[in-house]
């Protein structure tokens, strides 16, 4: 069990944002494709579809990080105060490192993305919460309840990319933090045995 500062909360935030852009960066083409998004081929003749699945991608990264601490330190979403620190952090921080998706937004699009993220947060929070709940909702939430585009392969491709997802913030998470859970098992190993 991990116990979180102030200070860690803010940190987390910023150390979230750029993991969520890096995963933007460089998974936006196998996301579209696993989450039957359908943009278009050339992209720049299309620029608002692409950005509006950025940020929709995007809001579903930030419910999986804010998933991964509740997961390692469940009295996180207990505390308002931590958790408005890094939400502000990791919100304000994305709109600088992704100018061209967050400030190119149709006011629309911005509208969808908040409700999208604030509803994703929310159900990340929960106690009961699990990556395929982030994943069915995300789905409902890009395409519409009861869309043709979501299909059991659909809903399967996207929980591979929440999946793969956390990972990387579980990672970030415990770099953060100072975390080294391989060294904490062997010493655990040695101090029972």
């Amino acid at each position: 069990m991990v116990k979180l500062s102030y200070q860690q909360a803010s940190d987390l935030g910023t150390t979230f944002a750029t993991g969520v852009r890096d995963i933007i960066r460089y998974t936006t083409d196998e996301a579209n494709r696993a989450m039957n998004a359908g943009l278009p081929l050339i992209r720049f003749l299309h620029p608002s579809k692409v950005r509006g699945f950025k940020a929709m991608w995007a809001a579903l990264l930030e419910a999986t990080a804010v998933w991964v601490v509740c997961q390692e330190c469940p009295e996180y979403r207990t505390n308002d105060k931590f958790v408005k620190k890094t939400l502000f952090q990791l919100d304000s921080t994305l709109e600088m490192l992704l100018p061209n998706v967050f400030k190119e937004l149709s006011p629309e699009q911005l509208e969808h993305y908040e409700q999208a993220r604030k509803k994703l947060i929310f159900l990340a929070m929960q106690p009961d919460a699990v990556k395929s709940d982030l994943s069915e909702r995300f789905l409902v939430l890009l395409h519409g309840e009861g869309s043709k585009r979501i299909t059991d392969k659909t809903q399967l491709t996207t929980l591979k990319q929440v999946t793969m997802s956390a990972s990387v913030f579980q990672s970030l998470f415990e770099i953060e933090l100072g975390i080294n859970k391989k060294k904490d098992e062997k010493l655990n190993q040695k101090i029972a045995g």
